[in-house]
């Protein structure tokens, strides 16, 4: 394998991978690398994969495996596929003293230890969802210990991590054969990487879309314009704002409803002046109207589609009735494995393109079930293919959406609810569904018994989930969907979360605009929509290294710190934000204060500057509006000013966008050796840190661009005597002042120093020393 890894796989099915001669991967004691359950009497029917050890199925050992290593650090291995009542076959691996993550979107935990995950969405009544609400699996898990296994398969599938035998992690497919790879590194971080390179990178995602956002369920064109000038009114930074459900003429028609939308084009025009890019929800069906009785014009396109054979079908040809949006009406599918019907769909779809939307909120997917209560559905599709190997149906899906936003200027963005592994190639955004409205728990007790899908705490086991298994960007309904309009506090400790995370979305705003609710509501979550936007740059350059490496954007402690053994406990409520921000939301009503654990190294408090060394327990203070929220010694971020409206282009008189803004540049620093930064322009920052002082080389895209630097000096590595100074060594020669906000708001270079901090103004290329 390389990498100072070797793999051996012994006659007896035994399996084991050393790293520099210890022992990392293999199989644990009297259990084969791979196995098989026989059944002759039902080989097509369905079998349950959280169900091996099933008495009625006969095991089979595996002997005839395939291995080879394409590239150092990756081992690759194939079982055959010669056995035709083969249903299900196994990976059993030891398991050990590592933390499981991955495994796609989750909402209980994020070490997936002691549980068994299934690998598609089932029906589950004792959900208040009625399903398990998995959304978008990815089959790969990785471990703190260094590795990751990537099981490739689009059938239905399940891990069981050490729960069924505490000693043993066991994946399970439905399918003749088993196509695995596992990667080896000692960073759990690289394991990802490469995993994701090997499915498929992120797309390049527009920069707005890491912008605040918010939406409401459409209701008229002069009450959405209503929304968008009280946003703008009240400075709420907002560069992205879509109607849901309600504006078109019916169910996915794709075009707007005349009555409430009377000129869509000015509609989308006034948007776009106000700075606002334009979203419209979406799904993949079609109504039927013979089971509703209406015959409006549009309803029609289903006849339409259903006669071209556009429509997933059961056996004997006829559209299958597919129960996402509403059991009670009858709503065809459309089958995206074929290219007529996905043509079709990408037309329609580009109709409201073509006035101005630049970007989809694409619900549901998820339909193509591998079972129905333990029955297969019967589909067939357009290429061939069946429910059973239809995984990759929501790929199809957004990819009509792609092709219909293929002619925009930046290809615009898709939020989705379903996904796979590759589906971060096609879809930005991945949106978790209608989670709770407050602090609950997945599986916490609900209504008549059922499980609650959970609210704010699960939305950070999901965000952290999907990061390990391959998608940068996540975001959930800031304050929840079910349950209607959220509490004050739930709410703000809500937008706390999202503020600090790669996606910031409010809505239904009907009944979530801060305005709603109070003036201080309104000051709150304004002031943290503007700590989301003020970290745009830094979030931008976390999205780069995921789109260009697969490196995750947001880092469970245990895969950040994989040495630290308190990180383990702290992981489902608490966060890296790349490799600078430890985010620990408030997940507790009425709570002010909240442990942290700090993983080794020197953390400085956002809100105080403080710093603590680790690891440690900490108790830190949480009044509302701020969470405790601690930044990495060593880290360099560059921000946005305050002040910017939207992050794309407005012409609308008392809208400040960020071309208003352009050359004022800022950046915080908490210097502890080399640091580097870039900005959205190509402006680059560099900082030494030796034993002359600290040096600072401003390198910006054009002339008169302002560089305002703040500096953390506590930490630094070089001279410990107290500052004095900031000379020039090459440029401008700064100035002396008073105070940081006469540094911030000089003329030419300036500088003031007070203890360990430093405010610095630079204006043009520049090179200085802090002294």
């Amino acid at each position: 394998m390389g990498s100072g890894a070797s793999a051996t796989l012994y006659a007896d099915g035994r399996f084991q991978i050393t790293q520099n001669g210890q022992v990392l991967l293999g199989t644990a004691a009297g259990q084969p690398l791979f196995s098989r359950a026989l059944d002759p009497n039902d080989p097509q029917g369905f079998h349950d994969p959280k169900k091996l050890t099933n008495d009625t199925f006969t095991q089979v050992v595996d002997s005839a495996i395939a291995m080879d290593s394409p590239s150092p650090g990756v081992l690759h291995l194939v079982t055959t596929a010669d056995q035709a009542p083969t249903v299900l076959v196994s990976l059993a691996l030891a398991s050990d003293a590592g933390f499981y993550a991955g495994l796609g979107e989750r909402y209980d935990h994020v070490n997936a230890r002691g549980l068994i995950i299934g690998m598609q969405l089932e029906v589950d009544g004792n959900v208040e969802s009625g399903t398990t609400d998995r959304h978008v699996p990815v089959p790969w898990i990785v471990s703190s210990q260094g590795y990751g296994v990537f099981v490739k398969s689009r059938q239905a599938g399940a891990w069981d991590v050490a729960s069924s035998d505490p000693t043993v992690v066991r994946s399970t497919f439905e399918g003749l054969s088993m196509d695995v790879t596992i990667v080896v590194d000692p960073d759990p971080l690289a394991d990802i990487a490469t995993l994701t390179q090997l499915t498929g990178l992120a797309r390049k995602t527009p920069g707005w879309a890491l912008a605040p956002m918010m939406w409401r369920h459409a209701d008229s064109q002069a009450q959405v314009l209503g929304d968008l000038a009280m946003i703008r009114s009240l400075h709420i930074p907002t560069s992205t704002f879509w109607i849901d459900d309600g504006w078109q003429v019916a169910l996915n028609t794709l075009d707007f409803n005349g009555t409430k939308y009377t000129d869509p084009k000015v509609f989308a025009q006034t948007m776009t002046a106000m700075g606002f890019e334009l979203f419209g929800w979406n799904s993949p069906y079609l109504e039927d109207p013979a089971s509703s009785g209406s015959q409006d014009e549009a309803q029609m396109l289903y006849p339409t589609a259903a006669a071209k054979h556009y429509f997933v079908e059961v056996q004997d040809g006829s559209p299958f009735a597919a129960p996402g949006a509403d059991a009670s009406v009858g709503f065809g599918m459309i089958d995206f494995t074929s290219s007529a019907a996905t043509a079709f769909w990408s037309g329609r779809a580009a109709v409201p393109v073509g006035l101005g939307m630049n970007g989809f909120k694409l619900d549901y997917g998820e339909d193509m079930v591998p079972d129905l209560l333990g029955a297969r559905l019967n589909l067939k599709l357009s290429d061939g293919e069946s429910e059973r190997t239809a995984r990759n149906y929501p790929l199809g899906y957004h990819g009509a959406y792609r092709d219909a936003l293929a002619k925009t200027s930046d290809g615009g963005v898709l939020i989705v609810r379903a996904s796979t592994y590759g589906g971060a190639a096609v879809a930005d955004i991945v949106w978790p569904g209608d989670l709770d409205n407050g602090f609950q728990h997945y599986g916490d007790p609900g209504p008549s018994g059922t499980m609650l899908v959970g609210g704010l705490p699960a939305s950070i086991v999901a965000g952290q989930t999907l990061a390990a298994s391959g998608f940068p960007l996540y975001g959930a309904d800031t304050g929840g969907y079910r349950g209607g309009a959220p509490t004050k506090e739930a709410l703000l400790r809500w937008a706390e979360h999202t503020a600090l995370s790669m996606v910031m979305q409010l809505g239904p705003g009907e009944n979530k605009y801060p305005w709603n609710y109070d003036a201080d509501t309104v000051t709150v979550y304004t002031a943290l929509a503007n700590l989301h936007q003020k970290l745009v740059p830094y979030l931008t350059s976390l999205l780069a290294a995921a789109e260009a490496h697969g490196t995750p954007t947001i880092r469970s402690l245990p895969l950040a710190y994989p040495t630290d053994t308190g990180a383990a406990t702290a992981a489902d409520d608490e966060y890296m934000l790349g490799p600078a921000l430890l985010v620990a939301p408030v997940v507790t009503e009425g709570a002010t204060s909240r442990q942290v654990h700090l993983p080794p190294g020197k953390w400085f408090g956002w809100w105080d500057g403080s710093m603590t060394s680790g690891p440690a327990s900490i108790t830190a203070s949480a009044p509302i509006g701020q969470p405790p929220l601690y930044v990495a010694a060593g880290s360099l971020l560059p921000t946005l000013p305050a002040g910017i409206d939207t992050l794309v282009p407005a012409t609308t008189a008392g809208t400040v966008s960020l071309d208003a803004m352009k050359g004022l540049d800022e950046a915080s620093g908490w210097v502890s050796g080399p640091a580097t930064a870039g900005f959205l322009d190509g402006s680059k920052l560099s900082i030494t840190d030796g034993p002359s002082g600290v040096e600072v080389v401003w390198a910006p895209t054009g002339a008169g661009h302002v560089l305002t630097l703040t500096l953390n000096l506590q930490a630094r590595t070089g001279k410990t005597a107290p500052l004095a100074t900031v000379t020039s060594v090459s440029g401008a020669a700064p100035t002396s002042v008073a105070s940081a906000a006469l540094a911030q708001s000089a003329t030419g270079a300036a500088f003031y120093l007070h203890g360990d901090t430093a405010v610095i103004r630079l204006e043009g290329a520049s090179d200085v020393r802090v002294e």
